[in-house]
């Protein structure tokens, strides 16, 4: 897959954030999908592309895609996210507060903080982490 992207509009809208990169350079190898990702950007104009390495990862997520399809309303209902933000609070805003309070769990991470599982905690941990964590907001915001 290749994609190509332009940085300038950005600076001419009405956005709450511009990112302009002069020069940049980057190379990821994505072993939950089986890919290695590349991308380059020069003065706003860059080019990212993916190679497949390991197409199995890929194939599951097209099964599930496909059980999906078949029982959409099961399956989504299944899927949903386990969280219940405060009041007025957005999910990412919720999800970075609640990864932010990980650490004072003792999780510690030293991957980016661009990285989707900084702390690669199991599904089932996770979930009991994310119910404490909603208990301790619940006290302060009567809207959970």
């Amino acid at each position: 897959m290749i994609n190509f992207y332009n940085e300038w509009y950005q600076l001419f809208g009405k956005y709450n954030w511009r990112t302009f990169n002069l020069i940049h350079i980057e190379v990821e190898r994505e072993d939950m999908m089986g890919l290695w990702n590349f991308e380059f950007c020069l003065l706003g104009f860059g080019v990212h592309f993916s190679i497949t390495y390991n197409p199995e990862p890929i194939r599951k997520l097209e099964e599930e895609c496909k059980e999906i399809e078949k029982n959409p309303e099961k399956n989504l209902v299944e899927m949903l996210p386990i969280m219940s933000a405060p009041y007025g609070w957005r999910h990412g805003q919720f999800i970075f507060n609640f990864l932010e309070w990980l650490k004072t769990k003792g999780y510690e991470s030293n991957q980016s903080s661009r990285m989707g599982d900084p702390f690669y905690i199991e599904n089932e941990e996770f979930e009991k982490l994310l119910e404490e964590y909603e208990k301790t907001i619940s006290i302060n915001n009567k809207n959970i």
